[in-house]
C-alpha cells in the first residue's frame, strides 16, 4: 500500500508527539508499505544551520527506500499571528498541490496544524482516496 501523510512538521523539528508519527513510518514500513511524506524545510526548534541544509534538499528517500520525505520552501515560524495564519494557508496550498501529483492509496494526516483536516478533506474529494485523521 502506498501512504501518503500530510505533515505541518517533521524530523529534525522539535514538536511534541513527532515520534508517534515516526514510529508510525516505521511500522508501516516494516511491513512493507511506502509511504511519502509532504512536510516543510525544518522551522521549529532548529538552527538556521540546519534550516540551510535543508532548504536545497527537496526530496530525501531513506535508507530502505520505502520512505521519501517531499520538502518545501517555508518561511521561518515566529510568533507573529499574521506570519502563522500565512503559514498554514501556504503550507495547506502546497499539501493539495504535492499530494495530488503522489500516487497513493490512503492519506494519514495528523491534526496539528489547525487547518490540516480542511486540507485532508480537500486532497480526500480530489483523490478520491480514504483519510485517517489523527487527533
Amino acid at each position: 500500500m502506498k501512504v501518503l501523510m500530510l505533515q505541518g512538521y517533521y524530523e529534525p523539528e522539535a514538536v511534541s508527539g513527532l515520534y508517534l508519527v515516526t514510529n508510525l513510518v516505521e511500522d508501516l514500513n516494516k511491513n512493507n508499505h511506502l509511504v511519502d511524506i509532504v512536510t516543510p524545510i525544518p522551522s521549529r526548534g532548529v538552527s538556521d544551520e540546519i534550516r540551510n541544509e535543508y532548504k536545497n534538499n527537496k526530496k530525501e528517500v531513506n535508507s530502505s527506500g520505502k520512505t521519501t520525505i517531499h520538502r518545501y520552501w517555508m518561511p521561518k515560524e515566529g510568533t507573529n499571528s499574521l506570519l502563522r495564519a500565512f503559514r498554514y494557508l501556504y503550507g495547506g496550498i502546497l499539501h493539495v498541490i504535492k499530494s495530488i501529483k503522489i500516487k497513493s492509496d490512503v492519506i494519514v494526516i495528523n491534526s496539528t496544524p489547525p487547518t490540516n483536516g480542511l486540507i485532508g478533506y480537500i486532497v480526500k474529494k480530489i483523490k478520491k482516496i480514504p483519510v485517517v485523521y489523527i487527533l
